[in-house]
């Protein structure tokens, strides 16, 4: 469902280069910007899901060097710890 958003104010000569870069690549620039918001969006989910990996692998104990023989091992203790 698309949305009009009336209430943002974009200075008049940043959308003139704004329009005109899309121009340039051939684009709507009512696309390039929903194209731009939508890249925007999904670098701050990237970043969000980095940060909390980074957590619980700070958390895991588990350290770089670990290899996945003995990250299986881990999580098995893990598990039968829980049981």
């Amino acid at each position: 469902m698309a949305q009009v958003l009336n209430g943002i104010k974009i200075n008049s000569k940043l959308w003139e280069q704004f329009a005109e870069q899309a121009k340039r690549s051939k684009t709507d620039p009512a696309r390039l910007l929903a194209d731009l918001l939508r890249d925007y969006l999904d670098q701050k989910e990237r970043e969000q899901l980095n940060r909390q990996t980074i957590r619980e692998a700070k958390r895991s104990g588990l350290t770089q060097g670990d290899d996945i023989e003995g990250m299986i091992k881990h999580l098995r203790k893990k598990r039968l710890a829980k049981a």
